[in-house]
């Protein structure tokens, strides 16, 4: 007898352990949050990858034709420079004609046609990510190369020889019109600009004319 009230004492205290752990899990389970569903996507979240790579690419070509052709009036008018100038400035000068056309003309082949059309950018848009990509690193390339040339033409415009002197103000204002035309259309892309311009280049050198520019 008391090794049956031994044995049925000891299923009494594991029912009792049983329905305490039970109490104990079903309690956790009701204590813990209920997740709230997630809030519904914008409009603009739930455009895919290519709408935006369409509307993107479709602005930059407008804003590409506006360099292309502050980059060639600018180009216009430093080639007058060099036809009147002398010695030294002469070689200097026309690096930067060549600078201007060989930029304008790069971008003119990457983006100088009609901007493509929403289905042809949903149908293949690894092709034009990769023109954005391109266009993106050679608006930065041209981008650098303007402004290098900003302290050369500043200083003719102040200091460099009276025949020169007032088409070089206005070549700065070309130029400088060509920078806003190079920002807006990288804006118009998405794409950052480039670091500091006192910052080392480290771009492919055969993407570029070579290096002419002085200050002085």
């Amino acid at each position: 007898m008391a090794r049956y009230y031994a044995t049925g004492g000891t299923l009494l205290g594991m029912k009792a352990a049983w329905l305490a752990a039970l109490a104990v899990t079903v309690i956790g389970c009701a204590s813990k949050p209920v997740a709230s569903p997630a809030p519904p996507q914008t409009r603009d979240q739930q455009a895919k990858p290519q709408e935006s790579l369409y509307e993107q690419l479709h602005s930059a070509f407008f804003q590409v034709d506006a360099t292309v052709q502050s980059l060639s009036g600018a180009a216009d008018v430093a080639q007058g420079m060099e036809g009147r100038a002398k010695g030294d400035l002469i070689p200097q000068i026309r690096d930067v004609v060549a600078a201007l056309n060989y930029n304008g003309g790069l971008l003119q082949e990457l983006a100088g046609g009609d901007a493509p059309n929403e289905s042809d950018v949903a149908k293949d848009a690894a092709k034009f990510a990769k023109l954005r990509e391109d266009l993106a690193k050679n608006l930065n390339l041209t981008l650098k190369d303007v402004r290098e040339m900003l302290p050369f033409i500043s200083d003719l415009a102040l200091n460099g020889p009276p025949n020169l002197r007032a088409d070089a103000v206005k070549l700065v204002s070309s130029l400088e019109g060509a920078v806003d035309d190079l920002l807006g259309a990288l804006h118009a892309l998405g794409a950052a600009e480039d670091g500091k311009q006192d910052e080392p280049d480290t771009a492919d050198t055969n993407q570029k004319p070579p290096p002419g520019f002085t200050t002085g």
